[in-house]
């Protein structure tokens, strides 16, 4: 009994390092993740990751038609793209409202 403990410990130890793994290297989504491919879809925690963003500005962006998303059945997904879509017309906003306040100094 006492070494099937063990095995099963250590099984459950082996489990919990495969999954930090996979955490590590894009949540185990495979040969993608091996290679440094780009994953097609992200999920909302992970669009808000990127973004540096909560989870809940996700969601209240994607409301106000500010960042585009896609749906597949009832799950949301946002594709990277669309994120670095959303950032530049941030930058280009702000460029365009700071340059309205530019005064000339004598």
């Amino acid at each position: 009994m006492s070494v099937d403990k063990k095995s099963r410990k250590t099984k459950r130890q082996q489990h919990q390092a495969n999954r930090a793994d996979q955490r590590a290297t894009g949540y185990g989504r495979g040969s993608e993740a091996q290679v440094g491919m780009e994953p097609l879809l992200l999920t909302a925690t992970e669009a808000a990751e990127v973004l540096h963003i909560s989870r809940t500005k996700v969601f209240e962006l994607k409301s106000q038609n500010r960042l585009k998303y896609i749906k597949i059945g009832q799950a949301l997904r946002f594709r990277p793209s669309d994120l670095e879509e959303f950032v530049q017309d941030l930058a280009d906003s702000a460029a365009k409202e700071a340059s309205k306040h530019k005064f000339n100094l004598p």
